[in-house]
């Protein structure tokens, strides 16, 4: 079918073939670093990216955060949402998983103060 809507040239090529090739062979490099970027997002993040993302922590938020293995995305995910970037995941979306779990642990300490009269 490619070959009925591309002319062909004086050596009998069909014309246009060459810029499929190259578009293709473009998309395919495209999809590949878009696929390792994902990938980098989906390993393990150290404390170094937790800084990195959050902040500085408090050892008493920062060590169960690492006992729950989080990826970088995990920990994307949690600071989208606690930065109050909640319609990212959907309309009236919870946060799942183990960013939801992230999200907890840094909000324990304001469930537990008691509200301020002034």
């Amino acid at each position: 079918m490619l070959g009925l809507l591309c002319r062909l040239e004086h050596n009998g090529t069909p014309k246009g073939m060459a810029e499929v090739g190259r578009k293709r062979s473009l998309w395919r490099k495209k999809m590949s670093m878009r696929q390792t970027a994902e990938g980098a997002n989906r390993e393990s993040a150290t404390t170094e990216d937790v800084v990195r993302i959050l902040g500085e922590l408090e050892p008493t938020e920062m060590l169960p955060i690492m006992r729950l293995r989080p990826t970088i995305a995990d920990i994307e995910e949690a600071s989208m949402w606690l930065g109050g970037d909640r319609d990212v995941f959907g309309p009236g979306q919870p946060l799942k998983g183990i960013a939801s779990q992230i999200v907890t642990i840094l909000t324990a300490d304001e469930e537990q103060e008691p509200p301020r009269t002034g």
